[in-house]
């Protein structure tokens, strides 16, 4: 179940390292999302901030080729859609009104998933120290920072990047995680000094787990995902 809510908000991350801000006001005021026939679905959040912004999101599942979703998608709109093909994912962007939806579609041969989120665009910047109480090595940018606010923990994904290997990121918080009160679990995956990605896990002095996944994805960057539950 960790693992599994772990890649479902690495999906979120994702979009936040595109510079995808996906955010919305109380329920009652989002527009509704039209889905292509036979899609199903489900809620990651509905009650989240997102770099201190309010937002919710769900995912889908389409019975249809990619194309031919994102082909839904701008028949529905009426073309008043911008579609970007990155990394092998198709990001479809929306203005209604004042809001911005966002559907991030991947390709699983005759059928499709998908990420939906809905943004009100703020009318100021909005003040907010990312990833603050959680240790970063020096020189780490911090892409997101999500609280989910609807689970009975506050879980909290915060997604990095700096031009450390996995390893070295590795030691860093091998070393100063127990000094914050977090064990780590037995069977973590190895991390050697040529490995291109990492997974630690930790458990809480109260019971709470923390996921650590660290990748080089393009050198010399590597990224860094925190799931806390």
């Amino acid at each position: 179940m960790l693992r599994e809510q772990a890649r479902r908000r690495r999906s979120l991350a994702t979009l936040a390292a595109l510079g995808l801000a996906i955010a919305a006001l109380p329920a009652f005021a989002w527009p509704k999302v039209p889905l292509p026939p036979g899609a199903s679905g489900e809620m990651v959040s509905s009650n989240m901030l997102y770099n201190g912004v309010p937002m919710r999101a769900s995912k889908i599942t389409v019975p249809m080729e990619l194309d031919k979703v994102v082909e839904f998608y701008r028949d529905v709109w009426t073309g008043n859609v911008v579609a970007d093909r990155m990394n092998g994912k198709v990001i479809v962007g929306h203005f209604e009104g004042t809001y911005y939806i966002t559907v991030e579609l991947s390709g699983r041969g005759t059928r499709t998933e998908g990420t939906i989120g809905i943004m009100e665009i703020p009318d100021k910047p909005v003040d907010m120290a990312l990833g603050k109480g959680f240790d970063k090595p020096a020189n780490t940018e911090v892409v997101s920072d999500i609280r989910y606010l609807d689970t009975s923990s506050n879980a909290r994904t915060i997604a990095m990047k700096n031009r450390m290997s996995p390893y070295m990121n590795m030691r860093y918080y091998v070393q100063r995680m127990p000094a914050r009160g977090w064990k780590q679990e037995q069977g973590s995956e190895p991390c050697r000094a040529s490995s291109n990605a990492c997974v630690l896990n930790f458990t809480g002095s109260s019971g709470a787990r923390l996921s650590l996944t660290l990748t080089r994805e393009q050198a010399p960057e590597t990224a860094i995902v925190v799931s806390i539950d």
